[in-house]
């Protein structure tokens, strides 16, 4: 399905879900439309996370559509972290998720992993160079 035919096609509901690893991070999983009308709420949500947690992962298998007011919460999200000296990363974006995410170049300035494990293997490597 084209990027198209998710914009114009009947909105699925929004969701957000998390799960913590102990000690290494938690791990974020948005499904459905991340638009205007559901990144108030998202934004929130994500955010009380942030303050939680030193190490973040977003799992996008799930997300089915990114507006900009959805990669705007990504940026809010992307300096908080930055602020914090925190790691951030993404995972499991699908076609058209990542396109948005190029068209945009967050694909530049946010790190992108193919599975939820390459995430997690990163952020050990790096938690473990902070160590250092």
């Amino acid at each position: 399905m084209s990027l198209k035919d998710y914009i114009f096609r009947k909105p699925t509901e929004f969701a957000i879900h998390y799960t913590e690893i102990e000690g290494i991070c938690h791990i974020v999983y948005p499904k459905g439309h991340f638009d205007a009308a559901s990144s108030g709420h998202a934004e929130k949500t994500i955010i009380e996370i942030v303050e939680k947690t030193n190490s973040l992962i977003f799992n996008l298998n799930e997300l089915q559509y990114v507006s900009s007011a959805g990669l705007r919460v990504f940026l809010v999200v992307a300096k908080k972290m930055k602020v914090k000296n925190c790691h951030l990363h993404f995972c499991c974006l699908n076609q058209n998720v990542r396109q948005v995410f190029e068209i945009s170049n967050f694909h530049t300035i946010l790190e992108i992993h193919d599975s939820e494990n390459d995430a997690l293997d990163k952020m050990k490597f790096k938690m473990q160079k902070d160590n250092q």
